[in-house]
């Protein structure tokens, strides 16, 4: 897979890493808010990584270890952090400092950091109590002060520091000789020469093993006092003990708790939960097996859809449902109430809508494959509650506003639900027709689309497999095909029921509807597999309720060219006009626009032969009659007659036939 379609899967399911996101942060928030808060003393130091520590007795010049990955100032801050955490230390600082705890707790509480790019070492100590904490803090800093100066003091160096004591007078003495010597005018020069010679081979040995142990006990040699050939190498001579820790400041009695705890786990729980929320994305997407998109569709089958439907809203109140009259008592029949299927027929109630285009489309690729005269297509679906009835609804009204007459039939007996889709009554039709009550034309019924009827299911006189069993099934598929031009058949699901499979094969052709959020691969692939072992041709797959967004080519179109485009929505909601006739008249307006010509849609309409002044009048009154301004039906002005636009004063007709 491509990385646009991971970030793909990750937007679809982005709710389950939100939602492990926060479940991960609040549980993490809520545990660290239960624990007691910690205070935290801190004891600003510097150290000095030139000074040779007699704690470190294994660092070599200037603190450095016998490494090449780190710098003398880390080597010494590091070895000051394992010396406080040493069970020596620790023991000896719980008996000074009076503490009722363990050693290993001690070292626990303890820590230190160094600020980069200085020479400051933090020593922080945490605790419950913040005054417990400032005085373990300055505590355990005095007892590594004094452990510094006691072994400065201790051991061989004290040995070396009472040798320099012992030379330095002996030295002074001979070089106040010498300076003697030399500044006596009454000694000749050929004098001078062996007495100075002779303090020389004293003073020079002298004071190079005095210059020896001065830098044995890390003490700073002045540079007056190096000897010019630098035999012991002077210039790197060290600082002594005292020097190598400098307190800046002691610790004071924190006043807030510690905040870096709570969120260091706040942000392990929530990279933690991104990490888990990806890996569940992924596992769910791998562990689903439905076809939401048409690239699983075409990883199932090899080929794409024929059209991608989304989740068509309700249009209208009515739809094209049969008025009802109010009544206190359920009426008897049922079936020719409103509902909400009728209010999906998106192809004529809205057909600019971007689903309408999509039914469209499909409506081309069916009719360019058509080699006969009158042709049967079969619409069916792998499992039921797929939507093809619905899409059937608005394929068939597609085709019939093509110019095509189009009979729909409902072969779902066991569940009819295309009189519901068109608002018609299912007392009889064909059953009816199945078992010999007449003729075919008998049953049909007209619905509000030109061009378009219906053959209702009824209801079967006997079984549902002897009535499409029967020796009158090819008869009656006959019959209807001399009707019309292309006849669209519902029929059961193909896993529900074996009537699918069997229209499929006395039908032209079938169209297979799959659902986005429903249907699975295998059942796609399984229902292929039956179609084609009954020798059915297949046209395609119609992918449904798929959640892919799309905007209208016609709508676009119209918002860009006409400040108000509803004048063509009302001329095809009344039957005046075609989308067709739409799209090319707003081109031909565009075109007139392009050369200077400044024309309203109405006109263009009129101009072109598409419709009449009077249609455009009626559609204009239509929109005025329906709707108020926010898109609301207006029930005043809804219940007169839409045949005659309201009067004004002067007794003139307050709509402008040609002002849209």
């Amino acid at each position: 897979m491509e990385i646009r379609t991971y970030l793909g899967i990750l937007k679809t399911r982005l709710w389950l890493i939100i939602l492990c996101l926060g479940l991960a942060v609040g549980t993490s928030y809520y545990y660290t808010s239960q624990l007691t808060p910690s205070f935290s003393a801190t004891v600003k130091l510097a150290i000095d990584p030139n000074a040779k520590v007699q704690l470190f007795p294994f660092m070599g010049q200037g603190g450095a270890v016998m490494s090449s990955y780190r710098d003398p100032l880390t080597s010494l801050a590091a070895s000051y952090q394992e010396y406080l955490h040493s069970q020596n230390f620790t023991t000896l600082a719980v008996q000074r400092l009076n503490l009722s705890m363990d050693p290993g707790l001690l070292a626990g509480m303890v820590s230190t950091s160094l600020v980069d790019n200085t020479t400051f070492l933090h020593l922080r100590v945490s605790s419950a109590d913040p005054k417990e904490a400032q005085r373990i803090a300055n505590g355990v800093v005095n007892l590594m002060l004094e452990q510094l100066d006691e072994k400065a003091n201790s051991g061989p160096q004290a040995e070396i520091r009472q040798l320099v004591e012992y030379y330095r007078p002996k030295i002074e003495s001979l070089r106040v000789q010498r300076d003697r010597i030399e500044n006596d005018m009454t000694i000749s020069i050929k004098d001078k020469l062996p007495l100075l010679n002779s303090i020389d081979a004293q003073l020079t040995p002298m004071e190079d093993l005095y210059l020896k142990l001065r830098t044995a006990t890390g003490e700073i040699v002045p540079a007056n006092e190096i000897p010019l050939m630098g035999k012991i190498g002077v210039e790197s001579a060290l600082r002594p003990n005292a020097e190598a820790m400098i307190v800046m400041d002691w610790a004071n009695i924190p006043t807030m708790p510690d905040s870096s705890i709570t969120m260091k786990m706040m942000l392990f729980a929530a990279l933690a939960a991104m990490a888990l929320g990806v890996g569940l994305v992924f596992l769910f997407e791998y562990m689903d097996d439905r076809v939401k998109t048409p690239r699983h569709l075409r990883d199932a089958l090899g080929v794409g859809p024929l059209a991608v439907i989304g989740k068509i809203p309700n249009r209208g109140k009515r739809g094209l449902g049969i008025p009802i009259p109010f009544r206190r008592r359920r009426p008897r029949d049922r079936s020719a109430l409103p509902n909400r299927y009728s209010r999906k027929l998106v192809t004529a109630l809205d057909p600019l809508h971007p689903d309408a285009e999509a039914f469209r489309l499909a409506r081309t690729i069916v009719l360019a494959g058509e080699s006969q005269i009158s042709r049967s297509i079969l619409v069916t679906s792998a499992g039921p509650g797929e939507g093809k009835s619905l899409t059937l609804g608005n394929l068939a009204t597609a085709i019939a506003q093509a110019g095509r007459r189009v009979i729909a039939v409902d072969a779902d007996v066991r569940k009819p639900s295309l009189h519901r889709v068109f608002g018609l009554s299912n007392e009889a039709g064909f059953c009816a027709a199945l078992a010999g009550e007449g003729g075919v034309t008998k049953w049909l019924q007209k619905t509000a689309i030109e061009n378009l009827r219906v053959l209702t299911a009824g209801v079967p006189r006997s079984s549902v497999a002897d009535v499409l069993s029967s020796s009158r099934l090819t008869e009656v598929i006959s019959q209807l095909k001399a009707c019309a031009d292309v006849v669209i058949v519902d029929s059961p699901a193909l896993s529900a029921a074996s009537e699918g499979l069997l229209l499929a094969s006395k039908l032209d052709a079938v169209l297979l509807i799959a659902d986005a959020s429903h249907t699975t691969t295998s059942a796609v692939i399984a229902a292929r597999n039956g179609l084609n072992q009954m020798g059915a041709d297949l046209l395609g797959v119609i992918l449904t309720r798929s959640s892919e967004k799309k905007k209208g080519y016609y709508r676009a179109r119209i918002e860009r060219i006409s400040k108000i485009p509803r004048l063509g929505e009302c001329l095809i909601k009344c039957d005046a006009l075609t989308a067709d006739q739409l799209q090319s008249a707003l081109e031909h307006q565009e075109e007139l626009a392009s050369k200077g010509q400044r024309r309203r849609l109405g006109e263009v309409l009129v101009d072109l032969g598409y419709v009449s002044t009077e249609k455009i009048d009626e559609a204009t009154v239509y929109q005025h009659f329906h709707s108020n301004g926010n898109g609301k039906a207006s029930g005043a002005l809804a219940r007169q007659s839409p045949g005659a636009a309201p009067e004004g004063r002067d007794g003139r007709s307050k709509s402008d036939p040609i002002r849209n």
